[in-house]
């Protein structure tokens, strides 16, 4: 019997992934200032100034919303988010949400001049709009899991408030005002203790 022929396995020289991996960077550090300077985030502008085409730019990234995703995804790692699990991993529950409320401030801190303009690009495009809609509901369901550990699963009233006390519009707030990003990080974490303490025992 004639066995089933397999397909040649497709051979990628280190070189050439280093370079792909190079080539993606450049593109996103050309549209963070791209979107920095001039508060848009135009494939024309981004290929010219990370001097690649439209193409390779879709070759990395899909679609516009996709590069915008991968500037969120970015700006998570260097912001600090992808510390959450260790928040997760703290074995009590109030240092669990002291810890998720830290990251989430110092994340919005670090990126307050950057994050506003890539929420208003979300209001010209729905697709867009419907992603950052789903990041902001990861953040919402982390709270609910933490909620539940507190003793108050299913208390719509909290997650909602310590969604908005972990919000960029609350945390943008107390940087205008003044405050550094560790008097912001205090007072956050306290109001959030403060809250789940007057709905109910800990």
């Amino acid at each position: 019997m004639q066995g089933t022929r397999r397909k040649p396995r497709r051979y990628r020289s280190p070189k050439r992934t280093e370079d792909a991996a190079r080539t993606r960077q450049r593109i996103l550090r050309a549209a963070v200032q791209t979107l920095t300077r001039q508060g848009e985030c135009s494939l024309d502008k981004v290929a010219s100034r990370a001097k690649v085409t439209r193409r390779t730019i879709y070759n990395h990234f899909d679609s516009r919303g996709g590069l915008i995703e991968a500037i969120f995804d970015e700006l998570a790692r260097t912001g600090g988010l992808y510390d959450l699990p260790k928040a997760f991993s703290q074995p009590d529950a109030v240092d669990a949400l002291k810890g998720f409320v830290a990251i989430f401030c110092r994340f919005f801190s670090a990126h307050q001049s950057l994050l506003p303009r890539l929420m208003a690009l979300a209001k010209a495009d729905v697709e867009l709009a419907a992603r950052l809609s789903a990041r902001a509901e990861r953040r919402r369901a982390g709270l609910a899991v933490i909620v539940s550990r507190l003793g108050r699963q299913g208390d719509r009233g909290l997650i909602d408030l310590l969604f908005a006390l972990t919000s960029m519009e609350f945390i943008g707030m107390l940087k205008r005002a003044g405050r550094t990003a560790a008097e912001i990080e205090a007072l956050a974490t306290d109001a959030a203790v403060a809250l789940v303490r007057t709905r109910g025992r800990l």
